[in-house]
Formats: C-alpha cells, sequence, structure tokens
C-alpha cells in the first residue's frame, strides 16, 4: 500500500503534467509556478516512467500530450475539480432555487457563460434557466433578471445597472500562421480577410468604415456564435468580446481598434429573491475584472 507521502508525489506530478496540458509549454508553466525549469520537467519524466506511459510529445514549439496522455489528462483533471470545491466550501453560500436570466445570444455565450463557473463555486444550489433572443422581451416580468444593451425606460421598476462590454480585433492562430500579422489598418483593409455580424457596422462608425472599404469580406452573419465560430475556424479576423469568445485566439493589439458598447442589468426592486441578487452581484463583479 502506498504512503501518504508517495502518493502527495504522484498528486503534484499529476497537477503539474495537467497544467502543462493546458498550456503546452513546459518552461512557462514551470515559471508560473514558481518552479525551476529543470525539476519541473523531472517531474514530469518522473511520472511517465511511474505510469509506463508516454504522456507528451516534445517539440521545438512545446509539448502536446500523446493519446495515452489526453486520457490521464481527463482523469488527473478531476483533482483540480476536487481541490477547487474543498477551498471553496467554507465560503459557499446555502442560497438556492431557481432563476430565469433573459439575454441576447451574443451576451449569453460571448459573455455570460464565462461568469458561471466561479459563480457555481460560491452558489452551488441555485439552477439558472438562460433564455435567448435576438429580440428584446415583451414581459421582463417572466424573468427574474434580464440584460439588455437598451436602458429600460421605466425606471422606477427597476433595479438597474450599465455595465461595459469591450471588444477587440481577434484571430485564430491558424489563420495567422497562413497570412500572417496585419501590420496596421491599411494592411487590414487591403489585405487581409474580415468576418463581420450585421449590427456591428451601425454600432461603430469606425468599423463600419473598416468594413465598407474592405477588399476582401470572408462572412457576414447576424449571428454572434456563428461569427466566434468561423474566426476560430480561421476564416478571417473579426470583433469579439475580450472574454468567453475570444478565448484561444489571438487579439491583435499592435494597432489599437478597442470598441466598447453599454449594457443594463435589471431586476425588479420588489423582488424578494437572495438569489437574484447574487447573480446581479456577481456579473458586475466579473465585468470589473475584464
Amino acid at each position: 500500500m502506498a504512503t501518504i507521502k508517495e502518493e502527495l508525489r504522484l498528486i503534484r506530478e499529476l497537477l503539474c503534467f495537467t497544467e502543462t496540458g493546458k498550456t503546452g509549454k513546459i518552461n512557462e508553466t514551470a515559471s508560473r509556478h514558481g518552479y525551476k525549469q529543470s525539476n519541473f520537467s523531472k517531474m514530469l519524466k518522473q511520472l511517465e516512467a511511474e505510469l509506463k506511459l508516454p504522456l507528451l510529445t516534445r517539440l521545438s514549439t512545446g509539448v502536446v500530450l500523446t493519446n495515452d496522455g489526453k486520457e490521464i489528462f481527463e482523469i488527473a483533471s478531476q483533482f483540480e475539480s476536487i481541490l477547487r470545491k474543498i477551498k471553496s466550501y467554507s465560503t459557499q453560500s446555502k442560497t438556492g432555487g431557481n432563476l430565469r436570466l433573459w439575454v441576447g445570444d451574443g451576451l449569453a455565450s460571448g459573455y455570460i457563460s464565462s461568469c458561471l463557473p466561479e459563480f457555481y463555486l460560491k452558489y452551488p444550489k441555485i439552477s439558472i434557466d438562460i433564455c435567448c433572443s435576438i429580440n428584446n422581451p415583451n414581459l421582463i416580468r417572466e424573468n427574474d433578471i434580464a440584460i439588455l444593451y437598451q436602458k429600460p425606460t421605466n425606471n422606477k421598476k427597476f433595479k438597474i445597472s450599465k455595465q461595459t462590454l469591450h471588444f477587440g480585433l481577434f484571430a485564430a492562430p491558424s489563420y495567422l500562421s497562413r497570412y500572417g500579422y496585419p501590420q496596421d489598418l491599411e494592411d487590414l483593409r487591403k489585405n487581409h480577410f474580415l468576418c463581420n455580424r450585421d449590427n456591428f457596422t451601425s454600432l461603430w462608425s469606425n468599423w463600419g468604415r473598416l468594413i465598407k472599404s474592405s477588399s476582401h469580406i470572408a462572412v457576414q452573419t447576424n449571428s454572434a456564435p456563428v461569427l466566434a465560430q468561423v474566426i476560430k475556424d480561421g476564416l478571417g479576423i473579426g470583433l469579439l468580446p475580450k472574454s468567453g469568445y475570444s478565448e484561444g485566439l489571438v487579439e491583435l493589439n499592435k494597432f489599437k481598434f478597442n470598441i466598447s458598447l453599454p449594457f443594463w442589468i435589471i431586476s425588479y426592486k420588489d423582488h424578494q429573491d437572495s438569489s437574484v441578487d447574487a447573480l446581479v452581484n456577481h456579473i458586475i463583479e466579473s465585468t470589473k475584472n475584464l
């Protein structure tokens, strides 16, 4: 039977392995977690020797998981989940219940969904029904919370919080390897493929002018998730929120083309549900960290 000391060593090696699997970089991962690169590499090799499996393929650009490595990665990732639950247990709220949240599809998958993992660490007993639409709800009373791009007019009934979503230009690594990094906006306009969501051109005049004068429009769509997907698939460069959708993409920040869009989080003043305030406050705090 393995001793606690031996089990702790294995757990440490597995945690180092999972972090490396996420980044694909041994040096970067070692530095981020306070290890010398040589010691960190030694632990990874010890893990492979102990399991008698090759877990990582080492390349000049970094490392990739082998087939066995992918399997071990999935299993070992459960340690992180267990540790998060233990560390957050004392701060978990007993607040529970079901919430109905109305939000446009762009904000839902491009931003709100990225806020929820941390929310559930603190409020695991709350369940959220997310209703998405490209049109504003006719009856906000049907929802506990609504997130709108237009400020509500009946301010006396609502608790209202104005927030800001920040956008930037993004491209997939596969696109940049194929076409290169645009040197400036003129190079972007003349020599690169752009992807556009229909209403972006009316929201921002500078983006509208760029789209109108661009030599190559790869995709036009009315769907935020579709826009994000075609950019991730390497079809072109486009505007995306600096959260949620942009994971795995490269922000083109050599030249400044940052755009912001206000949105409003609203709920009724006369509600009696503490879970409503919990979610609203969490979204507000998450927005501050963007």
